[in-house]
């Protein structure tokens, strides 16, 4: 019996060490679970299908889109664009002909057709959009012109090498313009916007007077000085540009009336010219005037104002007033006002008129003390599709009411205008002066332009 108790101690004592050990075996996750009966069916299911293993499924929420905040950045066309530089006209880029014009108030679409409503892009002391490094602009033109007794078949440029504006952000913009044969600059602005409604317009500025877009229309043709031989005088500089400053303010913009005011003072019109009388030893020069020192101190200033209705009419006036006599001399002065107007019945389709006079004091002359000057312009402008442009237009000008001679001139005329691409147009013109006179040399001009705007 002690030697059975005694292996039964001892039998006992190994099972229960051997399944301490083997329990230290298992993975630790499994060690206390209990054991579950499994029948022979269970098990035969175990071996011939596999376990299933059952997901949850888990909606996931769909992410939204970051929203960014866009910067709000005031842009041009008006101008622009544009525009429109020197003797160039600027208005066949300012345009798509089958496009209402780009500017900046998406409510009056028209207002580009006025150099100096805010809204044309290529007029200096309108303000175009610039991001924050800054934008450029460059104007660049060839022609094929032919000019009968002044040149035969020839290229050229419209007296404008090239105009380039800098802005640096919306409130500031630099333009200049350089002409040949010494690429000196023909005109250059500084334009600040002092307010909303207030500009500030430095420099040798563009003189705001009609609708001069850039160039004078008076006689029916913009740059009046390819019809001008050199034995002829000027009605108005091609670019009327002086040295001075300007304020320009926005009375209204609405979507039925934009009110567009100039303010001015330059050093105004010199003395240079020949009486065709031959009775007064001072007569003013209109051609472009000197970048240099004024020849008296009496400044010259003016004034515009312009006024759109529902972009279908459009009404301005115009006056200035400057000494062009030699300081020390009798004092003679210009008076010159001027009405225009605009008339849009569709679109595609505007009306252009224009009218200005002029009273020149000639103190110390023998038969007279002063003398009139007139020059009046009408246009008719149709856009057919988004690509072609027809022009017709036609005007007279004269110099002086004292005579009629070689400077007084009549001109008709018209051209067509393809737009090849955004930057790009081709342009054919022909003008003719249908008041000939013994000493006119030239009575025609025809040209073929290429115009470059980017």
């Amino acid at each position: 019996m002690d030697r059975l108790k005694k292996y039964s101690i001892l039998f006992l004592l190994w099972t229960w060490i051997t399944a301490g050990v083997h329990s230290e075996t298992l993975d630790p996750p499994f060690r206390d679970v209990p054991m579950q009966k499994r029948s022979v069916e269970s098990e035969y299911k175990d071996q011939s299908e596999p376990r299933v293993r059952k997901v949850r499924r888990v909606r996931r929420k769909k992410k939204r889109p970051r929203r960014i905040k866009r910067r709000r950045v005031q842009s041009e066309e008006s101008s622009t664009e544009s525009s429109e530089e020197e003797a160039v006209d600027l208005s066949a880029m300012d345009e798509d002909p089958g496009e209402e014009p780009k500017t900046e108030n998406p409510r009056n679409p028209h207002a580009a057709g006025n150099p100096h409503n805010p809204h044309n892009p290529h007029n200096p002391a309108n303000r175009h959009g610039g991001g924050e490094g800054g934008q450029f602009k460059l104007f660049f033109d060839i022609v094929l012109n032919y000019r009968p007794g002044i040149n035969p078949l020839t290229f050229d440029n419209y007296h404008t090498a090239f105009l380039v504006d800098y802005i640096p952000n919306p409130d500031l913009q630099f333009s200049v313009g350089v002409a040949p044969p010494l690429i000196v600059p023909r005109f250059y602005e500084l334009d600040y916007n002092i307010s909303r409604r207030v500009q500030l317009r430095v420099g040798r500025i563009w003189v705001p007077f009609d609708q001069i877009n850039p160039h004078n229309t008076f006689g029916g043709l913009w740059n009046t000085s390819t019809l001008r031989a050199d034995n002829q005088e000027a009605f108005l500089p091609d670019i009327w540009a002086d040295l001075g400053l300007g304020f320009k303010f926005t009375l209204a913009d609405s979507p039925s009336l934009n009110v567009i005011a100039h303010l001015y003072v330059v050093n105004g019109f010199q003395s240079g010219g020949t009486d065709p009388l031959a009775e007064s030893t001072t007569y003013p020069d209109f051609e472009t005037l000197p970048n240099a020192a004024d020849n008296n101190t009496d400044k010259a200033f003016g004034g515009r104002i312009h006024m759109d209705v529902a972009n279908v009419f459009g009404l301005g006036a115009s006056v200035y007033s400057g000494a062009y006599s030699d300081e020390g001399t009798e004092a003679n002065r210009i008076l010159m006002l001027g009405a225009d107007t605009q008339i849009r019945p569709t679109k595609s389709t505007e009306i252009r008129a224009g009218y200005a006079l002029m009273n020149v004091d000639l103190r110390g002359g023998i038969t007279r003390q002063s003398y009139l000057r007139g020059g009046v312009y009408g246009e008719l402008r149709q856009r057919i599709g988004s690509r072609w442009q027809l022009v017709a237009r036609g005007g007279l000008t004269q110099n002086d009411n004292g005579v009629s001679d070689r400077n007084d001139r009549t001109l008709v005329g018209g051209r067509i205008e393809c737009r090849i691409s955004p930057n790009l147009t081709l342009i054919g013109e022909h003008h003719r002066d249908i008041n000939p006179t013994p000493d006119k040399v030239n009575l025609s001009y025809t040209a073929a332009r290429l115009s470059i705007l980017f």
